[in-house]
C-alpha cells in the first residue's frame, strides 16, 4: 500500500479498537457461557491469529476513502470471496464503474487451507494421542502426593531449550520460601514441536528442580476426543446476523470461525480446560491459580476452567506485555469478566502499566508485583558512554517476514558509505522459536563480516555488552531502555505497526525507522552521543525503570502468591 495511505490505515485502525471490542462483545454475548466459543481466535481478539480485525478495519478504511473521501481506485485486492462481496457493495454505492476487485488467489495457500480444513483437526488428534503416550513413557516412580496441602498452580510454557520457568517468570522460584515451594506447581503448555523434542521436554520437566504438574498425567483419552470434536459442537452455534456501516459481515464471521489458523492451540486449550476438570475430580485442593497472561485462547481456557470447577479459588493474571495497541487480546473487556475467561485480579510489574491495561475496562482490579522476569534491569545500571560501541544488539521477532526485513535492512546499512561507524558488530539474536537457517533461507549472498548470529539465550547477558538495541514489536525494547540502552524500533512500511513503547517514554530513548537512510541516521546519532546527551538518556532510563519494573522484594512476592493482606494492595 502507498505509504501515505498505509499511515492513514494505521490511524483508522487505532481509532476503531473500541468499536471492534463492542462488536466482538455483541457477537459473543449469546455464547459467553460456551467454552467452545472462547477457544476460537475470533472472540479472543487475537489480531495476530485471526484476520477478523484486519477485515473489520479494511471495510471501514475502504468506506472512508471511497464514500466519504471520494478516492477512486483502478483495482482493489482482497483475501477472500466474502470480503470481495462486501467491498463490491462499497464500490457500487460509490458508482465506481472502472474499479476492479481481485481475490488474491495464492494457489499454495488455497491448497494448504483446504487441506487443513479437511484433515487438520484429525491430524492434531493423532499428534495429541502420540504426545499423550510420550508423556506416559516419560513417567518415573515419582508419584505426586499432595496430602492436605492446598496448591498454587502457575501457568507457563515449555519449548526446546527452555523447560523451566525462568524464561517466563525469571527469579520467581528462587524468591519463594521453602515451605511455599512445596505447594507451588508449574503447569506447562508445550507448543507444537517435533516428537523428538517432546521426549526431551517431558524428561527435562520431570527431572526439574521446580515442581510441575503435567497435564497428560491427568487427562483421559476421552478428553482428547472432547478436544477433537469441538468443530462438531461449533456447528450447532447460531450466529447472530451482524452489520457494520450497514454492510452484512455475517459470512465473514462464519468464514473466520470455520478456517482457524492454529488448530493445535484450540485443541490444547480445550485439554487445559479438561485438565482442570480432572483435578477437581481427583479432589486436588487449590488455593491460587496464576495465569501467564497474553489474552490468547489458552488463557481463556485456563481461567474458564477455574471459574467452572474451582469458583472459590483466587485467580491472578501475570501480565508482562506492556504496550502493543493492536494486540487487542491483551486488553481485557467486560464481557470476558462476565464469561469468567479472565482472572479476578491482574498483576502488573510496574505502576506505569496499570492505566494501559484498564483502557477498555476501568474497574479491572490490579496489583503491583515484582518484575521477576526483568530483574536484571536493577542490576545492570552502571553504563559508560559508548564503552561498547562496537556491538549493536539485534533481537528478531517471531515473524519470519519481519525478521527477514530487519536483516535485509541492516545488511543494506552495512554497505552504505554514509554509515559512519563501520567497526560496529551487529549481534543478532533470533526469536527462541526460530533458527538462523529459517531466517537466512531467502538470502543468497554471504553476510557481512560484522553481522553475527549469536547462540546466547540470555537477553540481559547480551544487553550488558551493547549500547544500542535494534528490534521490532518486542518486550525487549522497554527492558533495554530501563537499563539505559537506547532503542531503534523498526517500523513496518506496510500493514499495522504495533509500537511496543508506552506513550510516556521520552523521545530521546528511541527512534523509529522504516528505511535505510533513517536507520543510518539513527545509528550515527547514537554512536556520537556527547556526555550531556548520554547522561540525559540514563536519567530517562531510570524513570522508565521506576515506573515499569518493580524491584523484587519479599512483600511483592507475597502479594503475587496471595499471602498476607493482599486486598490492601489492590488498585481498583
Amino acid at each position: 500500500m502507498d505509504p501515505e495511505l498505509n499511515s492513514l490505515f494505521n490511524q483508522v485502525s487505532y481509532n476503531l479498537r473500541s468499536q471492534f471490542n463492542a462488536l466482538v462483545s455483541e457477537i459473543s454475548d449469546p455464547h459467553k457461557n460456551n467454552i467452545d466459543w472462547w477457544v476460537q481466535d475470533l472472540p479472543s481478539r487475537n489480531t495476530y491469529a485471526c484476520p477478523f480485525y484486519h477485515y473489520f478495519c479494511c471495510i471501514h478504511f475502504a468506506h472512508n476513502l471511497m464514500v466519504d473521501g471520494n478516492y477512486e481506485f483502478e483495482k482493489i485486492i482482497v483475501d477472500t470471496k466474502k470480503m470481495k462481496k462486501v467491498i463490491k457493495k462499497i464500490i457500487d454505492k460509490c458508482n465506481l464503474k472502472n474499479c476492479q476487485i481481485q481475490v488474491n488467489n495464492n494457489i499454495r495457500k488455497k491448497i494448504n487451507k483446504k487441506f487443513k480444513k479437511l484433515f487438520g483437526n484429525f491430524y492434531i488428534l493423532i499428534y495429541n494421542i502420540l504426545k499423550w503416550f510420550i508423556a506416559k513413557l516419560s513417567i518415573k516412580s515419582n508419584k505426586q502426593y499432595f496430602a492436605e496441602r492446598s496448591l498454587v498452580l502457575i501457568d507457563t510454557f515449555a519449548i526446546p531449550g527452555y523447560t523451566d520457568s525462568k524464561r517466563w517468570y525469571g527469579s520467581l522460584w528462587e524468591n519463594l520460601a521453602d515451605e511455599l515451594k512445596k505447594e507451588t506447581y508449574f503447569v506447562s503448555t508445550i507448543p507444537k514441536t517435533s516428537f523428538l523434542n517432546l521426549f526431551s521436554i517431558y524428561n527435562e520437566i520431570r527431572t526439574n528442580e521446580e515442581n510441575y504438574l503435567i497435564k497428560e498425567d491427568y487427562i483421559h483419552f476421552t478428553d482428547l476426543l472432547f478436544a477433537f470434536n469441538y468443530k462438531k459442537r461449533l456447528k450447532l452455534l447460531i450466529l447472530k446476523k451482524m452489520k457494520i456501516l450497514d454492510y452484512d459481515i455475517t459470512d465473514i464471521i462464519a468464514e473466520c470461525l470455520k478456517n482457524p489458523i492454529d488448530i493445535y492451540t484450540t485443541q490444547e486449550s480445550l485439554l487445559t480446560y479438561r485438565f482442570i476438570f480432572r483435578l477437581k475430580q481427583k479432589k486436588v485442593k487449590i488455593r491460587l491459580a496464576i495465569d501467564w497472561f497474553e489474552g490468547q485462547i489458552i488463557d481463556k481456557a485456563w481461567n474458564a476452567g477455574f471459574d467452572a470447577f474451582y469458583p472459590e479459588v483466587k485467580t491472578i493474571s501475570y501480565r508482562t506485555i506492556q504496550n502493543f495497541p493492536f494486540n487487542l487480546c491483551s486488553y481485557p473487556i467486560p464481557i470476558e469478566k462476565e464469561a469468567g475467561v479472565i482472572s479476578k485480579v491482574f498483576a502488573m510489574q510496574g505502576i506505569g502499566a496499570v492505566k494501559p491495561v484498564k483502557e477498555f475496562m476501568k474497574d479491572l482490579q490490579t496489583i503491583i508485583i515484582p518484575s521477576f522476569k526483568s530483574e536484571h534491569v536493577w542490576t545492570t545500571i552502571n553504563r559508560n558512554n559508548n564503552s561498547n560501541s562496537n556491538e549493536v544488539l539485534v533481537t528478531l521477532p517471531i515473524s519470519l517476514d519481519v525478521s527477514t526485513a530487519i536483516v535485509s535492512l541492516i545488511i543494506d546499512v552495512c554497505n552504505k558509505k554514509n554509515y559512519i561507524e563501520k567497526s560496529n558488530n551487529f549481534i543478532v539474536k533470533p526469536h527462541p522459536t526460530r533458527t538462523k537457517v529459517e531466517i537466512l533461507q531467502n538470502f543468497s549472498a554471504s553476510l557481512p563480516d560484522n553481522f553475527i548470529f549469536t547462540d546466547e539465550k540470555s537477553f540481559y547477558k547480551l544487553l550488558d555488552n551493547t549500547n544500542l538495541l535494534i528490534t521490532e514489536a518486542s518486550s525487549t525494547c522497554l527492558e533495554a531502555i530501563a537499563c539505559g540502552v537506547p532503542v531503534v524500533v523498526i517500523k513496518r512500511k506496510h500493514g499495522l505497526y504495533d509500537n511496543p513503547l508506552p506513550n510516556d517514554i521520552n523521545k530521546c530513548l528511541f527512534k523509529e525507522c522504516s528505511t535505510t537512510p533513517e536507520l543510518i541516521d539513527a545509528l550515527n546519532y547514537y554512536n556520537q552521543l556527547n556526555e550531556k546527551q548520554f547522561q540525559e538518556l540514563q536519567l530517562q532510563g531510570r524513570i522508565v525503570r521506576k515506573n515499569y519494573f518493580e524491584p523484587v522484594t519479599k512483600e511483592g512476592t507475597n502479594r503475587l502468591m496471595d499471602l498476607g493482606q493482599m486486598e490492601n494492595h489492590i488498585h481498583a
